[in-house]
């Protein structure tokens, strides 16, 4: 988005909750902004009630998906575009303009690997390849950073995918390592504040220096916890300078954040947000790599996975012509 208006294009955002209010906060009032309808959770925190609640809130999502697709179909009437990037919402397209899914999912990963109930996302997801002009994995051809979830595929043609590159929006500086260790609280609730109130209970073996960021772009406050500074939230140049600044960084194992962490070269520990399959996969793949240690939040302990952690050697990719590709490929 900052490369689109770098280049002097009009964008109109499409999102809800906390997204819409971040990216108000990053991009100001240079984009037109539409709060759409947000997708059903389908996550459950048991492996029998996953499968349980995925297929009860399935026609939610479809509905919903066709939902966001009418208000994409008004908003062509209503004003001229000339592309549509979606970022993993599959309503979002058109066959009137090019249109492109970006989405580093391609597989999605069921409980216990169960391998008929895998094929059959692979076969949702590639039931939209006439809708969308590609698909853009933000990972290498190689799959260093999303393994399973976007490689070795049966279903969706490999001239449909373009692998751009890690996407992140920081880059890496040349800093004083002065931040022991940061730990981002974030993810959807009540997990993320099961999740806050662990991290509050460990006060006890926080290093020395110790930041901490809790994920709520409602509100701008700064605080402490014992020795750790604690903000509310922090933009997008202060976190850019706080990760740059840490040794090491504790936080949900979401792939966004694993993009960061490879731009920005940094060791870490995961502890996956509980019954999101993706983010446990994604957790297990780097733990077995050997570049990022992973502790489940039920069983977390913060002194044992500091320890452990120094065994896992993190990975540094390079993702600066990552948006190159991207605008490239959308024209």
């Amino acid at each position: 988005m900052r490369a689109l208006l770098k280049e002097g294009h009009e964008i109109t955002i499409l999102t809800s909750g906390r997204s819409l209010r971040m990216l108000r906060n990053e991009l100001g009032d240079s984009v037109e902004y539409v709060d759409l309808v947000s997708y059903p959770d389908p996550y459950s925190a048991g492996r029998f009630s996953f499968y349980l609640k995925f297929g009860l809130k399935v026609p939610g999502m479809i509905r919903t998906f066709r939902k966001e697709h009418e208000i994409v179909k008004k908003l062509m009437e209503e004003k001229k575009y000339h592309r549509i990037i979606s970022d993993n919402r599959y309503g979002v397209y058109s066959h009137r303009i090019p249109s492109f899914l970006i989405t580093h999912q391609l597989r999605l990963i069921a409980p216990k690997r169960i391998g008929f109930i895998e094929r059959i996302g692979e076969r949702f997801v590639a039931a939209y390849q006439d809708d969308f002009d590609a698909f853009i994995v933000p990972d290498d051809e190689e799959g260093t950073l999303s393994g399973e979830l976007s490689h070795d595929l049966r279903y969706l043609p490999k001239k449909k995918i373009l692998y751009s590159g890690p996407l992140s929006d920081f880059s890496r500086k040349e800093t004083e390592q002065d931040i022991d260790l940061l730990i981002s609280i974030s993810g959807p609730e009540p997990q993320r504040s099961l999740f806050e109130r662990i991290v509050h209970d460990e006060q006890k073996n926080f290093p020395k220096n110790t930041v901490i960021t809790l994920g709520k772009s409602e509100t701008f406050k700064e605080g402490s916890w014992k020795s750790a500074k604690v903000y509310t939230y922090l933009s997008k140049e202060e976190r850019e300078d706080i990760m740059n600044r840490s040794k090491l960084i504790l936080s949900r194992s979401g792939y966004s954040t694993i993009m960061d962490l490879a731009i920005l070269g940094k060791r870490a520990i995961f502890v996956p947000t509980p019954g999101q399959t993706e983010q446990e996969y994604l957790s297990d793949y780097h733990m077995e790599k050997g570049t990022y240690y992973s502790m489940d939040q039920s069983v977390f302990s913060l002194r044992k996975a500091l320890s452990e952690s120094k065994r896992y050697s993190g990975i540094a990719m390079d993702g600066r012509k990552s948006v190159e590709r991207i605008l490239d490929l959308v024209g």
